[in-house]
């Protein structure tokens, strides 16, 4: 015996419509069961509840700000989130024309000028130029949160910025207007005369010169690589100590040649040891002397 068919019902008015219908003969709807509006709402209602949560989480969300104080050598490299006033803002030309801008910050607390709750932010190259292309950008006072990367040994601790994007002001101060343009007063430094020094009174004392552009000389040449763009320098006739002259690409200079290195003096982290960096068009970065040459 044949099962009889069972007319379809639209879920829209109701009505029977033929067990093979797809659309109602009465009201024109679908005839294919749909979600019931009762389910949509209940979805409605979660989306919303979800979405609030969200939001209140974002509103709550409290950064994992570390204290300025607690930025010790042992952290050296890492990446840190950190909150403080801007005291400060210092813009210095060093040699090429090369522009470093440094952000003295001051941890929440307070502190006095060489309190270790205080820490320079630095700047250099394309966010450096970027602070300068943007004038009232910072206000003394304002306070700050910056992401950045902790280089802190013995005698030294700064964080290096890599954008301007991980600068947010979180409050304006009330100092007065810090004007990159301005070319006078404490947020500018002209570059100082390069003070000359041997290679022995350089790592005597290496913190009195360090990021600062020198000139050393009698120097003589130790060794020169043939692949690799450095060579090893030390005083005339003294084979100990020495350093490594780095970034010249000119002709290179004989082992044996007396010379003149004029560069900037750095500690280069990733081997420890430090060296003169000078700039490949620089005429005057290496001198051979020669005939009782001094210059």
């Amino acid at each position: 015996m044949a099962t009889p068919e069972i007319p379809r019902c639209c879920p829209s008015c109701g009505k029977e419509n033929p067990p093979d219908s797809t659309v109602c003969h009465f009201c024109g709807a679908s005839t294919v069961e749909r979600i019931s509006l009762k389910i949509v709402s209940l979805g409605i209602v979660l989306l919303l509840a979800i979405a609030a949560a969200h939001f209140y989480l974002a509103m709550s969300y409290a950064p994992d700000y570390a204290a300025i104080p607690s930025l010790t050598p042992d952290r050296n490299f890492e990446r840190v989130r950190v909150k403080g006033r801007v005291a400060d803002v210092q813009i210095v030309r060093e040699a090429y024309d090369h522009h470093q801008v440094r952000i003295e910050l001051e941890g929440e607390g307070g502190g006095g000028r060489y309190s270790d709750n205080r820490i320079s932010v630095r700047l250099e190259g394309e966010p450096a130029n970027d602070f300068l292309s943007n004038p009232g950008f910072l206000n003394r006072g304002d306070l700050i949160d910056v992401a950045a990367s902790l280089y802190a040994g013995d005698n030294y601790r700064h964080l290096s910025l890599s954008s301007m994007q991980f600068i947010r002001i979180l409050e304006k101060g009330s100092g007065a207007p810090i004007d990159p343009s301005a070319a006078s007063g404490s947020r500018y430094a002209p570059a100082a005369p390069a003070p000359k020094a041997t290679v022995a009174e350089l790592l005597a004392d290496p913190e009195k010169f360090r990021d600062q552009v020198v000139i050393a000389r009698p120097l003589e040449v130790v060794e020169v690589p043939e692949a690799l763009p450095f060579f090893r320098v030390s005083d005339e006739g003294k084979p100990e100590p020495q350093l490594v002259v780095i970034g010249y690409k000119g002709e290179l200079p004989a082992v044996g040649d007396q010379i003149s290195v004029r560069g900037k003096f750095i500690y280069y982290e990733k081997k420890g040891y430090w060296e003169i960096q000078v700039r490949d068009w620089d005429k005057g970065a290496v001198i051979v002397l020669t005939d009782g040459t001094s210059e």
